[in-house]
C-alpha cells in the first residue's frame, strides 16, 4: 500500500505561461499575419511534471511563481494531478513565453521572459519534499537563475542524504552557450536528456551516436530525443545502445513539449524499473501524444 504524501519524482523548474501563436501565412512586416493563438499553461517544469503524471507517476514540483497568478498556477497543477510545491516572489511576476510557429517550416521561435522562476532560491527547496521522493528531476534552466549553482549544490545535498537519484534536462542550446557545458555535467547526475542540438553542443561532436556514446563518459545515462528520427539511449554501465523510431502514424499538430513528454515518459518506466528500451518506447509514445494537439501539456 502506498504510503501518503509518497512521490515517485519530484521536478524542480519552472511555471510559464505559454502563448502560441501558428501563422497561417507568410510573415507580413508591419502588417497583419492570420494566426491562431493558445495561452496554455507551460514552462518546462511543469511541462515534464505533467506529463510524468499521464505516465501514472506521483509527481510534485518544485518553482517559484509571482503572487498575482500563484493561486492560478497552483490550481492548474492540480487538476493534472501535479502536487504544486510552489514559493511566491513578491516582488517579480510569473515567467511567460510567446511560441511563434512558422506557417512554412513549422520552426519554432521562442520569446522568453524568466520572471519569478529565474529568482528559485536554495531556501524554496525543503529537506523533507526531497526525502519523499523516489527521483529528483531538473529543468535545466534552473542552472541560469540567479542562484542556479546553490539550487543545485542543495539538490546534490540533499539528494545524497537520502540516495534519491538525480536527472536533468539541458534546457536549451542557448543556455549551454551561457553557462558552459561543465555546468550541465554535473557530478551526481544520473540521467541526461538532450535533443540533438543541445547533445551537439555539450559535445562537440556531429554524430548522433558517437556524441550519445561520448556524453555517456560523463553521465551514467543519456536518452537523446532526435525529432522525427525518434530517439536513443546508452547506459554506459551496461553498454546497452537503444535507437527506436517516431511513430509514422501521428499527424503532427504542434511540437511545443515533445521533448519533455519524451523525458516524462522515459523518466516514469526507468523510475518504475522498466528496461532501456522499454522506458524509451513510452517515453516515444507519450511524446506522440503531445505532438498531435496543440500546447506543451
Amino acid at each position: 500500500m502506498d504510503i501518503p504524501g509518497e512521490l515517485d519524482v519530484v521536478v524542480v523548474g519552472d511555471v510559464i505561461t505559454d502563448t502560441i501563436v501558428r501563422a497561417h501565412m507568410d510573415r507580413v512586416d508591419d502588417a497583419d499575419t492570420t494566426s491562431s493563438i493558445t495561452r496554455t499553461a507551460g514552462g518546462q517544469g511543469a511541462n515534464q511534471a505533467a506529463w510524468l503524471t499521464v505516465a501514472g507517476a506521483r509527481t510534485a514540483l518544485i518553482a517559484r511563481v509571482g503572487a498575482a497568478d500563484a493561486g492560478v498556477h497552483r490550481a492548474q497543477l492540480m487538476a493534472v494531478g501535479v502536487e504544486p510545491l510552489l514559493s511566491v516572489d513578491p516582488v517579480l511576476p510569473s515567467g511567460e513565453i510567446v511560441v511563434i510557429v512558422d506557417a512554412r517550416s513549422g520552426a519554432r521561435h521562442m520569446y522568453s521572459q524568466r520572471g519569478a522562476a529565474a529568482e528559485l532560491h536554495p531556501l524554496d527547496i525543503f529537506d523533507a519534499d526531497v526525502a519523499r521522493a523516489r527521483w529528483i528531476h531538473v529543468s535545466g534552466y534552473v542552472l541560469g537563475g540567479t542562484f542556479g549553482p546553490e539550487v543545485m549544490e542543495r539538490l546534490r545535498t540533499l539528494a545524497a542524504a537520502s540516495d534519491v537519484p538525480v536527472s536533468l534536462d539541458p534546457a536549451s542550446i542557448t543556455e549551454i552557450a551561457r553557462l558552459g557545458v561543465a555546468a550541465f555535467l554535473r557530478a551526481g547526475v544520473r540521467v541526461i536528456f538532450p535533443n540533438a542540438d543541445e547533445l551537439r553542443a555539450l559535445t562537440g561532436v556531429n554524430d548522433v551516436e558517437q556524441a550519445v556514446r561520448a556524453l555517456g563518459e560523463s553521465v551514467p545515462i543519456v536518452v537523446a530525443s532526435l525529432g522525427a528520427d525518434g530517439a536513443m539511449a546508452f547506459d554506459r554501465e551496461t553498454g546497452q545502445m537503444v535507437h527506436l523510431g517516431a511513430s509514422p502514424a501521428v499527424a503532427v499538430v504542434d511540437t511545443t513539449g515533445a521533448g519533455d513528454a519524451l523525458a516524462a515518459g522515459f523518466l516514469a518506466g526507468h523510475v518504475s524499473g522498466a528496461s532501456l528500451a522499454d522506458a524509451l518506447h513510452e517515453g516515444l509514445d507519450l511524446a506522440a501524444t503531445a505532438i498531435s494537439r496543440v500546447g506543451a501539456h
